[in-house]
């Protein structure tokens, strides 16, 4: 594909026009993006109001998924995706609140919708039904596991989000099988719900018999149904021995139960079933119940509730020596601590009246070993045995003729018997009696007998031989397993280069507090050692001035003598000490070796007798140029080093010959002590593109060194090195880089003058009349260098290392006329294409548009404007290279707009209030909105001609607005050809608080004893405490709607008056409230307490009853009162008057 990227010029013009803003438009757009190619046309994007009214919907552009959504209001919105069934899109939908300023709309940002892939259903069904369980794993599989799920009722299973490909599904369960179990399927944007089902092969049914809680083996359960199932699995097929039939019809299969008593029925498919047990022995028959057991399977494994049971037989049995081994006659046989019966001579009993129990079992017999067991015996098991025989007796003897110094002749030992055919079993021991006699009980098998020497023993050579005994323990009595003890003889040789007499040959045990060391002096080459103990030893040869192949040798003696121990000269040892690790040359006559001394002392041997001379190679240089070591002299050999070797080298990967280095070498104290140029070098040029010139220096400890490099051609780094010497080798210590000078050389293609050239954001040249530019020299210091080609009108590709590749951009102008082919201004001209390219302007008052700088290729236009359509009302343009491309489009008016101011009722405008149109008789199902702008004044779009609307304020408000309602209600329009002016409407906003007040009729005497409390929720939110006033006057509460309760208390006391206290429940949905509470307490003292009472006791009682006759003339005063007391603390809030008693 050509030209992937845009230049900068044309990024900055789409993301300037990627949206439009004016007094009367926004744009939202963005683009529907998929990973896979779709068909973009069957997308719709539309917006929503947020009480869910359609204001807009478009389609998206087909090559691209570009979709453009004309805003006239601000407000809250919902902008959603619409697409074919089992599409999935995320997100779904996107909430925006339009403002202006803030919101993505009015910052050109896009919306995308990303194209997650289909949702696809199938099922797993049971065998011959449409229908399967619930809980199967279900995984969606390329060459991995992209989604699992789990089967829901009827076996029904769901993916969502899955692209169009070839998959696998793979249906699995713990304990269910499958007759298919996988299904390869094909998904695109065609696709249907999966027709090919998985397939479950069946479910277990499982069952179990027992007598008296034994299981019984081999009863037989056959099954029946009363469908016809021709398809059975996982049971046995064939005629049952003596049944004969049974009412229920033909048996599908039967299963017979096992050791345990239980069965199995594999793989039945759902559906209603009986089984009927059915059990004969050899010579009697059992009744099973129950005699029959109806069940019904469902989409599960079923474990039967009901066990079947089973409703006194001889017991016979052999012992025998071993499996398949002689029988043991004349055991006795014991069954719960009673002798029952003995063995025949065949090794057989038997055991009369038996029932079905639990029983011990002990068989006993002179040296034969049995275990006791215990047994079951049911009539599926009336047989015991074959009872084998556990161990057998075997014995056997230590002689020892001779121990140790210190050790005890009759002491008692162990012997260790270990199992060679069961490694896991444990070994066992056995004890020696004073005489050193043994016996075990053994079981058969195959054993290894050893004697088990104590560790005092051990370490005072203590030995048996054979160190140990195979047995093997088959079916009778083992004797003579005997083992006797050994003691060794030791014998060598000694080869020296000249005579070897005088050599000791020793010989130590490697005992812990034994020092005894035996020796022999050689007379010739031959020595021996008799009468040694088992153990471990150390034999050496002593002779200092010679070296040996071996002078000490490890042995061990153990069951055998040791015989051809060997001791051989191999020269003559020379010792060396060196101040510095180096490699030693030593050679005598024409025999040359080398010996890589480390530094400090050094021994080695020289294999002939003479005077060697000695030489030292390596990174260090000593005093003494030769050295002598003479074999018969041992004189040792001292190296002292006084200079050591300094290399480095100088990489490039040119090959020059000017190179020189330029080296100074001064003394501690800084006094100059050599200085030279060194030109010639070792040049290593092995690797490919790079050589290497290596240099090396002689200096003393603690010099001082200067070296910097010089060629013509090549720039080193660094530029300098200064070291100092110091008391060891430094090889390889420096290195320098050396770099040609660098150029850059490009060209435009095809040719193109005047590009200008950038390097850091800054020109650097221009191209010529053939399009070429140089750059340089440059620094090679590993530094990427990057180049920019700019020209105006042109888009500029880098194509390979500095080369770029031109080509002109080409444009689009768009002209909208009306019906009077007059330009329409302010149309919305959305222009999508290429990669992500989209621009989105409005046409000039000449209703022309110009798009500019566009790449060649496909491009999608389509015109927006919101009572008008067009003519076409989209278009694909096929853009070439360098080319203008006219395209006019014709605008038809095909609905209109009403206009109106929404005021207070001072005439104050009130913003961000909705206004709705919605129409009625054959147009009620359209419905417009808008949203009054900060003057108050709206405009409602796209009302249809020859349709009669409502226009209303909308019932649905921002709570914060408060609004109660508005005048008129609504008002009816008629829409003809032409925009509606002047639809005007007042609103009025709700009280923000309810004011409550009151009185209280009562004696005066009693105001000090009374207070009003206001509760809400059972909460005090207000206590009021009357001293010399009845009338009390609450806070202010918010304007809620919720409940109030206004209660009147009192401090006097029950016991001295009778009184009751009245209590109100308020509602706060009214501005004003005005509550009278009447109390009136009598005393409960005498007659004569009562003439006593306060002399104005009956002035009250007359006020109080003629304000009962007159509230309605009284009360509106009152509320006038309080009204003008709300009025002077909250002079915004209108209050409406309403009030009445409590008594």
């Amino acid at each position: 594909m050509k030209h992937l990227v845009i230049t900068l010029n044309i990024l900055i013009i789409c993301v300037l026009r990627n949206f439009v803003s004016s007094d009367n438009i926004l744009g939202c757009g963005g683009f529907v993006k998929s990973s896979v190619p779709i068909n973009f046309s069957l997308v719709e994007i539309k917006l929503y109001t947020k009480q869910g009214s359609l204001k807009y919907q478009t389609d998206c552009a087909p090559n691209n998924g570009y979709y453009l959504i004309p805003v006239y209001d601000k407000g809250e919105f919902v902008l959603k995706i619409e697409a074919p069934p089992r599409w999935n899109f995320e997100p779904k939908q996107v909430a925006l609140i339009i403002d202006g300023q803030n919101d993505v709309c009015s910052q050109g940002k896009d919306t995308n919708f990303y194209f997650e892939g289909f949702t696809i259903n199938g099922k797993v069904v049971s065998r011959e039904h449409t229908s399967g369980p619930e809980g199967i794993s279900v995984s969606l599989k390329t060459d991995k596991i992209l989604q699992r799920t789990s089967t829901s009722k009827d076996g029904r299973y769901s993916f969502s989000k899955v692209l169009p490909g070839s998959y696998l599904l793979i249906a699995q369960h713990s304990t269910l099988e499958f007759d298919k179990s996988e299904i390869k399927i094909e998904i695109n944007d065609k696709s249907k719900d999966i027709q090919k089902d998985l397939v479950i092969s069946g479910y277990d049914v499982r069952g179990e018999v027992s007598s008296d809680g034994e299981p019984i083996k081999g009863v037989n359960f056959l099954l029946f149904s009363k469908k016809t199932i021709t398809d059975v699995r996982g049971c046995i097929k064939k005629p049952v021995e003596g049944f004969t039939g049974s009412k229920l019809g033909p048996v599908l299969c039967y299963m017979e139960s096992q050791e345990d008593g239980k069965f199995l029925f594999k793989f039945l498919t759902p559906g209603e079933y009986t089984i009927v047990p059915f059990y004969k022995g050899e010579n009697i028959h059992f009744d099973v119940t129950p005699a029959m057991l109806t069940f019904t399977l469902g989409h599960a494994n079923l474990v039967l509730a009901e066990k079947f049971k089973l409703q006194g037989f001889n017991v016979v049995g052999h012992v025998l020596a071993a499996p398949g081994g002689p029988p043991v006659a004349g055991a006795r046989i014991w069954i719960d601590d009673k002798q029952e019966t003995e063995t025949k001579n065949d090794g057989s009993f038997t055991i009369v009246n038996m029932k079905a129990a639990i029983y011990k079992v002990v068989v006993v017999k002179e040296n034969i070993v049995f275990d006791p067991m215990t047994v079951k015996i049911t009539p599926s098991a009336p047989q015991l045995g074959p009872i084998i025989a556990r161990a057998f007796k075997v014995c056997g003897k230590l002689h020892v003729t001779r121990l140790p110094t210190g050790l005890d002749l009759n002491a008692l030992r162990l012997v260790s018997i270990e199992s060679t055919s069961d490694p896991k079993t444990h070994p066992t021991t056995a004890r020696t009696n004073d005489k050193g006699e043994y016996c075990a009980e053994l079981s058969r098998g195959k054993y290894k007998v050893r004697p088990i020497i104590a560790e005092p023993e051990l370490n005072a050579g203590l030995r048996f031989i054979p160190e140990s005994k195979n047995l093997v323990v088959q079916d009778k009595f083992v004797t003579d397993v005997n083992f006797n003890q050994f003691l060794a003889k030791l014998s060598g040789e000694v080869k020296c280069k000249k005579s070897c007499r005088g050599a000791v040959v020793t010989l130590a045990p490697k005992l812990k507090g034994i020092v005894e060391t035996n020796s022999f002096t050689l007379l010739d080459k031959k020595f021996n050692f008799d009468s040694v103990l088992p153990g471990d030893y150390e034999i050496g040869i002593v002779k200092e001035e010679w070296c040996w192949l071996k002078n000490k040798l490890q042995i061990n003696v153990a069951t055998r003598d040791v015989n051809k121990l060997e001791f051989i000269q191999s020269g003559y040892v020379m010792n060396v000490v060196s101040s510095h690790e180096t490699v030693l040359n030593y050679a005598l006559n024409e025999e040359k070796n080398t010996f890589k001394a480390k530094k400090g002392p050094n021994s080695l041997c020289v294999a002939q007798d003479g005077v060697y001379e000695l030489t030292a190679t390596g990174c260090h240089r000593f005093g003494n140029e030769k050295i002598i070591f003479d074999t018969n002299k041992l004189a040792v050999v001292v190296l002292q080093a006084t200079h050591h070797l300094l290399s480095g080298n100088i990489k490039t990967n040119n090959q020059v010959k000017d190179i020189e280095i330029e080296v100074n070498i001064s003394s501690p104290t800084g006094d100059l002590k050599n200085s030279t140029f060194m030109n010639k070098f070792k040049m290593d040029a092995s690797k490919p593109n790079l050589f290497k010139y290596e240099f090396t220096l002689w200096l003393e400890p603690e010099d001082i060194v200067r070296i910097k490099p010089h060629s013509g051609l090549l720039l080193f780094s660094p530029a300098t090195q200064t070291i100092t010497a110091k008391d060891k080798c430094m090889e390889d210590f420096l290195t320098f880089e050396g770099r040609m000078g660098f150029f850059i050389n490009g060209k435009i293609l095809p040719p193109l003058e005047g590009v200008e050239i950038y390097m850091k954001d800054k020109l650097i040249t221009e191209t010529d009349k053939t399009g070429k530019y140089s750059i340089g020299p440059l620094l090679d210091n590993g530094e990427k260098y990057a180049v920019e080609a700019r020209k105006p009108g042109y888009v500029l590709t880098l194509q390979k290392e500095f080369d770029f590749e031109a080509f002109k951009l080409a444009e689009i102008v768009v002209k909208v006329v009306d019906e009077k082919n007059d330009g329409i201004d302010g149309v919305l001209l959305s222009l999508s294409g290429g990669l992500d390219y989209r621009q989105n302007s409005l046409t000039e008052k000449n209703g022309e548009l110009a798009f500019v700088n566009l790449e060649p290729g496909q491009y999608f236009l389509r015109p927006v404007l919101k009572e008008y359509s067009f003519t076409p009302p989209s278009t694909i343009l096929d853009l070439s290279e360098g080319k203008t491309v006219n395209i006019g489009l014709k605008a038809i008016r095909i609905a209109f707009s009403c206009y109106g101011n929404i005021t207070s009722l001072v005439g104050e405008p009130e913003p961000g209030v909705v206004v709705e149109a919605v129409g009625i008789n054959m147009c009620k199902e359209l419905q417009e909105e808008a949203t009054t702008e900060s003057e108050g004044i709206y405009r409602i779009r796209g009302l249809k001609p020859d349709c009669q609307y409502q226009v209303r304020v909308k019932n649905k408000q921002d709570p914060q607005h408060n609004l109660e309602h508005a005048t008129p209600i609504a008002k009816t329009i008629k829409v003809q050809n032409s925009d509606i002016k002047g639809i005007d409407m007042i609103v009025f906003r709700r009280p923000a608080h309810m004011e409550i007040s009151g009185n209280v009729v009562t004696d005066n005497e009693f105001l000090t004893t009374l207070q009003v409390k206001l509760l809400r929720d059972e909460s005090t939110v207000h206590t009021i405490a009357l001293t010399q006033s009845t009338f009390f006057q609450m806070p202010s509460v918010p304007f809620d709607g919720r409940s109030y309760l206004l209660r009147l208390e009192t401090s006097l006391q029950h016991s001295s008056y009778s009184y009751s206290l009245p209590q109100v429940t308020l509602k706060a949905n009214t501005s004003y409230q005005h509550i009278t509470f009447k109390f009136s307490p009598v005393f409960k003292g005498s007659e004569s307490d009562l003439h006593q009472g306060s002399h104005y006791a009956f002035p009250l009682t007359v006020l109080a009853v003629i304000i009962g006759l007159m509230y309605k003339q009284i009360l509106p005063l009152s509320s006038l009162g309080a009204e003008f007391v709300h009025n002077v603390r909250n002079p915004a809030v209108n209050s409406s008057r309403e009030s009445f008693g409590v008594e």
